[in-house]
């Protein structure tokens, strides 16, 4: 038996770090030779919300019911993010578009939010009731707007934001149907909650892949070697894999001068990793011995 050890020294440029390519020293022949992984070191550093992932934007409408809606686009950053990560971010980003209340106690309120709901293995939208109808008159005691709210001519109504998800990723996230939205409420004084209508995928790669260039495998598309889970490892956190038994691969036969490794997402595309620190330990033997 064999040992190859692949590092960041063998990681191939441009490739977003998801491809190692590991040179003999000299041609090898294989005949009737089997490959498995023995361990991976890695750190947890793929994003789960990014615009190649296309689950990076959100739209919100204020005065949904009147003349003078207004929609914005809401483009999160590429990043890691719980959605309690994706909360603050919407939080900021609504201060930074003036679009929030500050009641009598000084505290601000904004005008969607997102939560987990762990009992329903959901995630849960809320919308509050704005009292601002396009008249200052009518705001609760106390209550005051940021200097830049969306201005609007008096509607008579309360009314709740409306949020959509224009793209199928993002929604995918939230775990509703694309094109989904949230109702205008206009009249009620209610808050609005909605629950996940399907499971939400918080992470679109939810296992990696590693493929392996010249494994025989008749029943599969890609070349695939070992799957893992970064579950339970916190974002830049070591990944650790050392399986308990062997996964044995047969190779083709022939002379090989490199081996190449791919991290591919289980959308089976190449991934985008920000770290090419590695360790990767591959046994090779006989089927013969």
């Amino acid at each position: 038996m064999n040992v190859i050890c692949i590092t960041a020294k063998d990681v191939i440029a441009g490739s977003n770090n998801s491809t190692y390519v590991y040179k003999m020293p000299s041609s090898v022949q294989f005949e009737n030779h089997s490959i498995a992984l023995a361990s991976l070191n890695m750190y947890s550093c793929y994003f789960n919300v990014t615009a190649a992932l296309a689950n990076n934007v959100f739209a919100i409408q204020v005065y949904p019911v009147d003349a003078y809606a207004q929609t914005y686009t809401i483009i999160v950053p590429d990043g890691s993010y719980t959605v309690a990560d994706l909360n603050s971010y919407f939080q900021y980003w609504s201060i930074q578009n003036s679009l929030y209340l500050v009641n009598a106690d000084g505290n601000y309120l904004y005008l969607a939010s997102f939560a987990v709901n762990a009992v329903k293995y959901a995630l849960e939208l809320q919308t509050i009731s704005c009292p601002y109808n396009g008249d200052l008159a009518t705001l609760p005691v106390g209550y005051t707007l940021p200097v830049g709210f969306p201005a609007a001519p008096a509607i008579g109504a309360t009314w709740n934001a409306v949020v959509s998800f224009p793209i199928a990723g993002m929604a995918s996230y939230f775990g509703f149907a694309v094109g989904f939205s949230t109702d205008a409420n206009s009249g009620n004084t209610t808050t609005l909650a909605y629950l996940s209508t399907i499971a939400p995928q918080i992470q679109p790669n939810p296992s990696v892949l590693l493929t392996l260039n010249g494994i025989n495998n008749k029943y599969a598309a890609s070349p695939i070697l070992y799957s893992f889970s970064s579950a339970g490892v916190n974002f830049g956190s070591v990944i650790e894999e050392r399986p308990n038994n062997l996964l044995w691969s047969n190779l083709n036969a022939g002379t090989y001068n490199e081996l190449r490794i791919t991290f591919l997402g289980t959308d089976l595309r190449p991934m985008t990793l920000l770290d090419p620190s590695i360790t990767m330990l591959l046994v090779i033997k006989s089927n013969l011995s």
